[in-house]
């Protein structure tokens, strides 16, 4: 948790210092450095809400909380990326088509991950079986 809130405090430090320079120090590209440096800020103050006050108190189970908190951490450093991207880069038709065939192979790398997160979600947000039940899946019965 240390690590997160160092990250935001640092980014948004760097950022305020970097915008805040301009008159007294001829900085190249200092908007876009101060709006990358405030991206990430943002993205690590994200994280902290969502993933570790939101998500992790909903989920009960350990494993399913490392599974939450990696998917969550992994997409806001993908959104991230693709901000700063967004600042840096002026010619947004090749960043378009970078955009589409990077999606195209995380999809495809990622599709079994995305069907078992969808799954896990239903079976937690639906509870379908309760401690007790007796269930049956290809010829093998147990209890819940």
């Amino acid at each position: 948790m240390f690590r997160g809130v160092f990250l935001i405090i640092l980014s948004s430090l760097l950022a305020v210092l970097t915008w805040a320079a301009g008159p007294y120090i001829e900085i190249p590209y200092r908007d876009q450095f101060a709006a990358s440096f405030l991206s990430i800020a943002i993205g690590g103050l994200l994280y902290q809400v969502i993933v570790r006050e939101l998500i992790l108190r909903a989920a009960t189970q350990s494993k399913m909380r490392y599974g939450i908190r990696k998917a969550l951490s992994t997409f806001i450093v993908i959104v991230v990326l693709a901000v700063i991207l967004t600042i840096w880069i002026r010619e947004t038709q090749a960043l378009l088509i970078g955009y589409g065939v990077l999606a195209a192979g995380l999809a495809f790398a990622f599709q079994d991950v995305f069907k078992n997160l969808a799954g896990s979600l239903v079976l937690f947000l639906t509870r379908p079986y309760a401690i007790g039940d007796r269930v049956e899946i290809d010829g093998v019965q147990g209890d819940v």
